[in-house]
């Protein structure tokens, strides 16, 4: 319903993340499950789609803490859906600033989905630079909010299964920016082509795609290590973003100063935890 209304009004809409990979064909039917439905339209545009939407009977999910999306939208069945004006953590190389829909399309990235004749998709190269910067730099302090694993896969997923060897992203086209560091895309890729191959021994090897993996793990398996990160995230914030922006995103997660208080202290004495954890294993 969404590439039909945006049609109806004349506007691309390119599929992200989990709607992509679904729409693309890409992996196994089902077997990328995802949480919601992420539509990146063009930026001067994005509002009106939102109102039509609304028009239609989807309902608003209140403010948004996001500079790159939209409220989120509830259809009447239940299901959200961002609609996004940028993806955050990708741009080609030469560039300022992240990827647009108007980007996407001026540089012929983007190609039709074959479930869809409405929908665009990203190619390839686009579909796995942006999970690689999704799992690392927007949740990279969370490793459960983009579930451990699925960025890797969905990276193997996007650029193929060449004997078992998914081949680098193009980088003359788009490109990982300094929201990743080159030690962390390339150990993305890696740690991507040995999982591709079944390579365990990659858990325990020095590097950033064994450091990679160890990471996932403890984000999946240590509540104390995922806690632990959350902190080290905030103080991040702290250094790096205003302090009404910091407070806002606070207060609209742990809704009220005293829930933020207690939050916080258990974050404190997970990475306390986490620490001692460390010492003890010298």
């Amino acid at each position: 319903m969404v590439a039909s209304t945006a049609a109806s009004l004349g506007l691309p809409a390119v599929f992200l993340k989990g709607a992509a990979f679904h729409l693309a064909e890409l992996g196994r039917p089902g077997g990328r499950p995802s949480g919601d439905v992420d539509v990146l339209a063009p930026r001067d545009r994005a509002e009106e789609l939102a109102r039509e939407l609304e028009r239609l009977g989807w309902r608003s999910a209140g403010p948004s803490a996001s500079a790159f999306h939209l409220p989120a939208l509830f259809s009447p069945a239940g299901v959200p859906v961002e609609i996004h004006v940028e993806i955050p953590g990708v741009e080609r190389p030469g560039e300022d600033g992240p990827l647009t829909a108007e980007s996407l399309l001026a540089g012929g990235l983007v190609e039709t989905a074959g479930r869809s004749g409405n929908a665009l998709v990203p190619v390839a190269g686009v579909l796995a630079a942006h999970a690689m910067a999704h799992g690392l730099a927007d949740h990279g302090f969370a490793p459960d909010a983009y579930p451990p694993w699925r960025w890797v896969g969905d990276v193997i997923d996007a650029l193929g299964r060449d004997k078992g060897r998914p081949a680098a992203p193009d980088r003359e086209r788009v490109a990982v920016p300094a929201a990743l560091s080159p030690v962390e895309a390339l150990g993305a890729l890696e740690l991507a082509n040995r999982m591709a191959r079944a390579d365990l021994s990659v858990l325990t090897e020095p590097g950033s795609a064994g450091t990679l993996a160890r990471h996932l793990l403890a984000g999946a398996l240590d509540p104390a290590y995922g806690k632990a990160l959350r902190l080290r995230q905030i103080l991040w914030m702290a250094r790096a973003r205003p302090p009404r922006e910091l407070a806002r995103k606070v207060m609209l997660r742990w809704e009220g100063f005293g829930t933020g208080l207690a939050t916080l202290a258990g974050l404190v004495r997970a990475e306390a935890q986490v620490r001692l954890r460390a010492i003890r294993k010298k």
